[in-house]
């Protein structure tokens, strides 16, 4: 608009010019002359003039478009180097991702093969152990056997010292017949030598000597009746003593092959408790291992808690139901590795049954949680199942909804949360407690019911989760 007036402005003064040639007076062809030099001059002024203002004009409307091509310029160069550097970290999100779901994959696929490690040493140590106990039972016959015999040896030595006190009796008592007999045999030899009728007639009684020489015959033949008798009883008395000898000998015998047999069995007993260690060693070291791929899928996972608030839990949840914080500390380890592993898996990679997956869903939604991406367990390698356990407790859907009100009340958290600490370690110890665990002789009887059965293969669950309950300051 500004252009337009300028210019009518300019062609209004060439006008004006125009008119004061005109207005001059004429002489001839030199007038004619000098006003059209008068009239080209007023016309190239009045142009000259206007001139410098349409290009000043033009060149104000190209700057102008000139600097907003810029600022669109400028703009667009903004626009895409954002998109650029929203594509740049897109990109590295999804690097980021794949890398960290094919760690995930890696830890987890080692964990599986250090879980089967697992289940083949804890098969071997039953096995073992069968074997030991079965040496140890043995072992325990064996050394009754041998007390037996070392008891019937120490009879026959008794009876064989008793039969030679009852000889050495004897033998005394044929030494004092013998000793009677003799003199005995000297009396009627001094009788023999004198005659009857002399004995008769210089005795005051006659009668009396007959009477004693009647007597000595009689005693004569008692001493050798009992002579006879003596010889008899020391011959049995012989033989017994023989018979118990040798029945001594065997037991002696027996009792050299049961100390042999002892020591051989103690030295396979002892053999195989060695076995035993060697393979609890071994899971020992794979119970390591686990635990550090455990850990490292922890903390990539993002997950965990700190040892002191566990406790502290597991303290909280005792108090409430009665089971001893050992007890619930040997599950929490067993479970989740002290909360430090509670799951990797989706509720479709758990494969999960339909009921629990509708009880997943609806537990998450009062908590207003995505259930897709809620992590839980996934389904286990080494035994029958499927995985979908929540948090520390690993309970699961169906489960959490049984125990759902007796948490609230303990916890004062409605709705309480599988995946809050509190919660889950008084889910774990209220669910122990009504399976017997609130007496030590019941806690084998819980731990077998909190995972389904502790026998076969899954023996080594419970057996786990009672040594660590004696054992869980080492995992501290």
């Amino acid at each position: 608009m500004k252009i337009r007036q300028s210019q009518t402005i300019k062609l209004y003064e060439i006008s004006n010019c125009a008119s004061a040639v005109n207005s001059g007076s004429s002489n001839g062809r030199r007038y004619l002359l000098r006003k059209s030099t008068v009239f080209a001059f007023c016309a190239i002024s009045v142009l000259a003039t206007s001139l410098p203002i349409g290009a000043f004009a033009q060149d104000a409307t190209e700057q102008e478009s000139t600097e907003q091509s810029e600022q669109e310029k400028l703009e667009q160069q903004e626009r895409e180097k954002e998109e650029k550097e929203a594509a740049e970290k897109k990109a590295k999100e999804e690097k980021e991702a794949a890398e960290l779901k094919e760690k995930q994959k890696d830890l987890e696929k080692d964990a599986k093969k250090l879980e089967k490690k697992l289940t083949k040493a804890e098969e071997e140590k039953q096995q073992k152990q069968q074997i030991l106990n079965a040496q140890k039972n043995e072992l325990d016959q064996q050394r009754y056997a041998l007390e037996k015999t070392k008891s019937e040896v120490e009879i026959k030595e008794s009876e064989i010292s008793a039969k030679d006190a009852q000889i050495k009796t004897l033998q005394n008592t044929t030494e004092l017949n013998r000793a009677m007999l003799s003199a005995t045999m000297r009396q009627l030899y001094f009788v023999r030598d004198r005659s009857a009728a002399t004995d008769v007639f210089e005795s005051e009684e006659g009668s009396q000597f007959l009477l004693s020489r009647n007597s000595t015959d009689a005693l004569r033949a008692r001493l050798v009746q009992t002579m006879d008798d003596l010889k008899i009883q020391t011959e049995s008395l012989d033989e017994a003593k023989q018979a118990l000898q040798q029945a001594k000998k065997k037991k002696e015998e027996l009792l050299a092959q049961q100390k042999q047999q002892e020591q051989q069995i103690a030295s396979s007993a002892a053999a195989t408790s060695a076995q035993v260690k060697e393979v609890e060693a071994t899971i020992s070291e794979i119970n390591g291992k686990l635990a550090g791929i455990q850990s490292d899928l922890s903390a990539l996972l993002g997950v965990g808690v700190s040892t002191d608030d566990i406790v502290e839990a597991a303290e909280f949840a005792s108090k409430k139901t009665g089971v001893r914080k050992a007890m619930i500390l040997g599950m929490l380890i067993v479970e989740t590795d002290l909360g430090r592993f509670t799951g990797g898996c989706t509720y479709k990679e758990s494969r999960m049954n339909d009921v629990r997956k509708k009880h997943f869903k609806d537990i998450t939604k009062e908590l207003g949680y995505d259930y897709k991406k809620m992590k839980v367990s996934c389904p286990p390698s080494n035994y029958k199942g499927t995985g979908g356990a929540m948090g520390v407790a690993q309970f699961m859907s169906d489960t959490w909804v049984g125990y759902r009100d007796v948490i609230a009340k303990r916890t004062g958290n409605n709705p309480p949360d599988p995946w809050d600490l509190v919660d889950g370690v008084m889910a774990m110890a209220s669910k122990l407690a009504n399976d017997g665990a609130t007496k030590k002789s019941g806690e084998w009887k819980a731990a077998a019911r909190y995972l389904g059965s502790c026998t076969g293969n899954t023996r080594f669950y419970c057996e786990n989760v009672l040594y660590w309950a004696d054992n869980y300051d080492k995992k501290l």
